[in-house]
């Protein structure tokens, strides 16, 4: 039933006007100032992300990792920049509930990073030692790539083991023949992936150079599989190839030692050894 219905048609027109009005008022109250609200920028989802940064010196390899949010909304965040020597740098931060930028002292406090934050993970600069700038964009990290702690013994026959452990879990052990290192990943979600990496220091030069590694490495060879404890970024250059870099564990500290990891391209039996924690959350 019209509720106007029963009044002569001016009281009808007014009646409706007034409705009219009151109708619109009630709009105005309930649409957003300034136009159309825009939606928020997306954050990364909790896990780890890695990027390869091409330099005239090397790749690079950026691997950052952001947990899940705490009581009050803020995430803890990691950042490595590392390409074995002499860049390695820790960053540690938190951030904020709603924040989609990132502004980070390293450990060292020799470097700075500095990105925006969006579902692919984290997208900018690192400022590095010497006037140096990288520009990186992370990709989500899968099929072994990851921010890893990593040990290095000997086994009987001399030959370096790696065992190693990814942030996210995964698990990672590799056994070094001369210039070749077959490694084996086992994902956090079950799969297991299996590669043939080269030893960057042991690699002739001319290799290192079609492949747009530097020869530099081929000098670092006194520091490489060296036993003891490092803090590496594996990062997955193609659907079958991985690169991995690594640094002292110290680096967490901002006082990494000289040892380092280098390994890239397209791991021989897989054993059970002690695996080591994840890189520490401080």
């Amino acid at each position: 039933m019209n509720p106007h219905s029963g009044l002569p048609r001016s009281a009808r027109l007014r009646a409706v006007g007034v409705t009219t009005t009151a109708l619109l008022g009630a709009t105005a109250l309930i649409a957003p100032m300034g136009g159309a609200q825009s939606a928020p920028p997306a954050s990364p989802t909790a896990g780890t992300y890695t990027a390869l940064a091409k330099t005239d010196q090397g790749p690079i390899l950026v691997g950052f990792h952001v947990g899940a949010p705490s009581a009050d909304g803020s995430r803890p965040i990691r950042v490595y920049v590392c390409d074995s020597f002499p860049v390695a740098e820790w960053f540690v931060g938190t951030l904020a509930p709603g924040a989609s930028t990132l502004d980070l002292r390293s450990r060292s406090g020799k470097a700075r990073v500095r990105g925006t934050l969006g579902a692919g993970g984290l997208a900018g600069t690192a400022d590095l030692a010497g006037g140096r700038t990288i520009r990186f964009a992370s990709a989500r990290a899968g099929l072994g790539a990851g921010i890893y702690s990593v040990r290095i013994r000997r086994d009987p026959r001399g030959r370096p083991v790696l065992t190693g452990r990814s942030i996210t879990g995964d698990v990672l052990i590799g056994v070094q023949e001369r210039e070749l290192v077959q490694i084996d990943v086992l994902t956090a979600d079950g799969r297991l992936v299996r590669q043939r990496l080269h030893d960057l220091t042991r690699t002739d030069a001319r290799k290192l150079r079609r492949a747009g590694w530097s020869p530099r490495y081929r000098r670092l060879k006194s520091r490489a599989d060296r036993p003891g404890d490092y803090v590496a970024v594996v990062h997955r250059i193609s659907p079958t190839s991985l690169a991995i870099l690594g640094r002292d564990a110290r680096v967490t500290t901002g006082q990494p030692g000289t040892n380092i990891i280098g390994m890239n391209h397209p791991f021989l039996q897989t054993k059970a050894f002690a695996v080591p924690p994840p890189p520490p959350s401080g």
